[in-house]
């Protein structure tokens, strides 16, 4: 449940129309090894994580986990629909279709037990017996999204593993030749042309679209970027959310 912090602050700010959350992060420690520390902003209060972690979006989740247990008795707000939301929106950012759902009845007229299944990207989830239809899809639903997000935060870390400092390199390389084609910077040179630069340089590393920019440059990273440990004493490079 830790990643759906953020997700839940913002389905209780939307559903009583407050404006929606904004976070603000510090970052402290050595440039090899930074630190995030964030508070996020809800309804005009103010929520801070007393922790410090060494990646920006585990720290927006866990303001949105200590705005959550001031906001709500038990810090969690679970509806019929919460995870059916969460899996639709799952399903549209990783291009999996709509999830199709179906459900069976068994049992005495006065005691039915409902069974439901849902159908996404060719995989079949089936729910735990409940006493409605909606609570049967619901059980489908989070089965389904509970391993699905699973999956997905597997594939993220092995694509994590694979961004090692010759494929970033390479990568940077390779969108000079495509662009501008100017001399690639190494390790040992001041690299005038670029000190100062307020956008970077934005380029594909895989699947993963990596910024690099010059050490020192004031950026405000999106929401789920990560500081990657390929970063040197001059460049700082950054995973950038999909």
């Amino acid at each position: 449940m830790q990643n759906l912090f953020k997700n839940q602050l913002q389905t209780y700010a939307q559903k009583r129309n407050f404006t929606l959350p904004k976070y603000s992060c510090e970052r402290a420690g050595p440039p090899h090894a930074p630190l995030f520390k964030c508070r996020v902003t809800v309804n005009g209060q103010t929520y801070e994580s007393r922790e410090q972690f060494p990646i920006l979006n585990r720290a927006e989740q866990a303001a949105a986990k200590a705005a959550l247990s001031s906001l709500l008795p038990n810090g969690v707000e679970e509806d019929e629909s919460f995870y059916k939301n969460r899996l639709q929106d799952l399903a549209q950012r990783e291009g999996y279709g709509s999830p199709t759902y179906s459900t069976e009845k068994s049992g005495e007229a006065h005691a039915l037990t409902f069974i439901s299944t849902v159908k996404i990207k060719g995989e079949i989830f089936t729910g735990q017996g409940a006493k409605t239809k909606k609570e049967a899809e619901m059980s489908a639903a989070k089965i389904a999204y509970t391993a699905l997000k699973q999956r997905c935060q597997a594939q993220e870390a092995v694509g994590e593993t694979q961004l090692s400092a010759s494929s970033v390199r390479a990568g940077l390389t390779a969108f000079f030749q495509q662009n501008t084609q100017p001399k690639l910077p190494v390790p040992n040179e001041q690299a005038e042309q670029y000190r100062g630069s307020k956008s970077g340089i934005e380029f594909m590393v895989g699947r993963n679209k990596i910024l690099v920019h010059p050490r020192g440059t004031k950026m405000t990273y999106p929401p789920g970027s990560t500081v990657l440990t390929v970063s040197d004493d001059k460049w700082t490079a950054v995973k950038m959310p999909p």
